[in-house]
């Protein structure tokens, strides 16, 4: 950043400051190798880590770069090490209740007359209408947990180490249908979405302090 504020706002035309730049963004960029596990007696996990977008800028940060391919590099500078320890899908859960609702409606007119047949006075008439609504419910719940730790891999130290929370609930009601919650397999999508998006707040908050 210095070289950039150096260029831009006092010596534009430096000589070698395109190279300098160059060379330190090089230097400066850390390297993280991504690697995921499932704790033994977890289902599904290979689905849950296939629905987890793990691109090299995954962290969405210019200083940070990430892997998923250990021979993408002869040298990383960290280890995410990422283990799936829990994932759990309910059962979808379908209800319905009923209400009965009440209104008053126009039905026509009372007019009442004299003894010569002349208007008195009009009134409008009602009757009470009644109507069953009936409401659907559904709902339905996953979550799921990993465990991250970051190894520093010149050390080998661990720098950084967390668990990790998501979750999807699903809770939707209708007058008109009966709402249907995503699959199992959505499910898992949902809480995976979540997961990553812990997943990047933590390694940001791991790698940029070092």
């Amino acid at each position: 950043f210095t070289l950039r504020d150096l260029k831009a706002n006092y010596y534009p035309y430096w000589e070698n400051a395109n190279a300098l730049i160059d060379s330190s963004y090089r230097e400066g960029k850390a390297h993280i190798l991504f690697e995921t596990s499932v704790h033994k007696g977890v289902s599904d996990g290979s689905t849950f880590w296939e629905a987890v977008s793990l691109t090299p800028n995954f962290a969405n940060h210019e200083w940070l770069a990430f892997y998923t391919d250990p021979s993408a590099r002869a040298v990383f500078d960290y280890k995410a090490q990422c283990r799936l320890v829990s994932l759990y899908v309910g059962s979808e859960s379908n209800s319905q209740s009923e209400r009965v609702e009440t209104k008053e409606v126009e039905d026509g007119y009372d007019i009442i007359t004299d003894s010569l047949g002349k208007i008195v006075s009009t009134t409008i008439r009602y009757r009470t209408e009644t109507k069953t609504i009936t409401t659907y419910h559904s709902t339905r719940s996953a979550n799921g947990a990993i465990v991250l730790d970051l190894l520093d891999e010149h050390t080998g130290k661990v720098i950084y180490s967390e668990a990790i929370q998501g979750e999807y609930q699903f809770d939707e009601s209708s007058e008109t249908f009966a709402p249907s919650s995503p699959t199992y397999w959505g499910m898992i999508h949902r809480v995976a979405g979540d997961v990553e998006f812990e997943l990047r707040a933590h390694l940001k908050r791991g790698l940029l302090k070092q």
